[in-house]
């Protein structure tokens, strides 16, 4: 369980250690503690309620109560570790064990990785050895004094010479790329190792919130719940749903906005229209009478104009009025949208981990092996399937 153990791991110890009669008389015990703290917290609500007291002394009542309050609770906390414990004893161990073994599997593929690490160093160092080092440089400046002999001073013996030079240069040449492959069989190793890592931790961290859940007498289907919120490993793919879902959300106010303020100027528009018709004509009625029959054919043109201004005006509210119906319309597939989909995450979600460490948890004792081959597979396949995966994506 680690160095450094948490209150309810030692609970866990302490509790786990116990006989059911044992079990039950700490039970016995709590509950009437429990009682007896319940009465505190009722008789100190009721004095603070009807206390005439000084501010200090209503002070210190308060504090006595909060600190009752937080001995009820610790009470209750214990309590239900001890019904929790009573009723998942056997599911609780065998998924600790089962939990035990990932932990040894994970420190031996951290070994492996550390080991990997420690050759490809030395690879590496090698490589730069051979770049930085003379003996190189010593090879290819023998070659080159052979090469400006004249044939009449080129001996058999610098034959002889020239090919073994030549030979040792090719040597070290595919010595480099020798290293340089292992290397990269090396590192590509490690990053299977990574990912088996990630699982591995993965699956412990699920095992200590099953098995941790149970002592405190919580249900499977919490379980599962509490594993689907993705506290234990990334979601991509629910991570890149929420950004696209905010940027929606927000392409979705700024439209808003946008209707809003188009709707804010027609309303505006049609306020001061008003009020310019309920101004008084500055003509008198006989003064237009002789006007219009002055200009008949203005006042037809004027109003020709005022009949197609007030059309465009009721096209145009029209034109919110169904932008406004849209909007509304927009609204409503929005919130059914959100129920069908609150609907749906009201049914339980599975963990596929989680339900074959249920299994395994609950089945008889005989067929434990089994179920914990079943989990290891389940393990490996889904590997196997996101290295699939990240072929994909190279």
């Amino acid at each position: 369980m680690g160095n450094k153990l948490s209150k309810l791991e030692k609970d866990y110890i302490r509790l786990s250690g116990m006989s059911e009669e044992q079990l039950a008389a700490e039970k016995d015990d709590i509950i009437k503690k429990m009682a007896e703290v319940n009465a505190k917290i009722n008789g100190l609500t009721e004095r603070i309620a009807n206390t005439t007291e000084e501010s200090e002394k209503l002070e210190n009542l308060s504090k006595s109560l909060e600190n009752a309050k937080t001995e009820a609770k610790e009470m209750n906390k214990k309590l239900t570790r001890i019904e929790g414990l009573s009723k998942n004893k056997m599911s609780i161990s065998r998924i600790i064990a089962y939990k035990d073994q990932l932990t040894t599997k994970l420190d031996n593929l951290k070994n492996q990785k550390e080991n990997n690490n420690k050759e490809i160093k030395a690879k590496e160092d090698e490589i730069k050895s051979i770049e930085n080092g003379n003996v190189t440089k010593e090879i290819e400046l023998k070659l080159q004094i052979i090469a400006l002999k004249d044939n009449r001073d080129y001996t058999s013996e610098d034959a002889k010479e020239e090919a073994t030079l030549k030979a040792q240069l090719e040597a070290i040449k595919a010595r480099k790329v020798t290293l340089a492959k292992e290397k990269a069989t090396l590192e590509k190793d490690n990053e299977a190792i990574d990912k088996k890592i990630e699982q591995t931790e993965v699956a412990i961290s699920k095992c200590n919130l099953a098995w941790k859940s149970l002592f405190q007498n919580e249900t499977w289907d919490q379980i599962h719940a509490k594993s689907l919120e993705g506290r234990f490993t990334r979601n991509k793919q629910k991570e890149k749903e929420l950004k696209e879902e905010a940027q929606k959300e927000e392409q979705s106010v700024e439209e808003t906005d946008l209707d809003n303020t188009i709707k804010i100027d027609v309303e505006e528009i049609k306020k001061a229209e008003a009020e310019k018709a309920e101004l008084p004509a500055k003509k008198s009625k006989l003064r237009t009478f002789f006007s219009s029959i002055i200009h008949p054919i203005k006042s037809i043109k004027n109003w020709r104009a005022n009949k197609k201004a007030a059309k465009l005006e009721e096209e145009k509210e029209d034109n919110i009025e169904n932008k406004e119906e849209n909007i509304e319309n927009k609204e409503d597939n929005t919130e059914n949208k959100v129920n069908e989909e609150n609907e749906k995450s009201f049914e339980i979600q599975r963990d596929a981990f989680i339900t074959q460490l249920q299994k395994m948890a609950e089945k008889p004792k005989d067929n434990v092996g089994a179920n914990l081959d079943q989990i290891d597979r389940m393990v490996r396949d889904n590997q196997r399937s996101k290295n699939d995966d990240d072929r994909e994506l190279d």
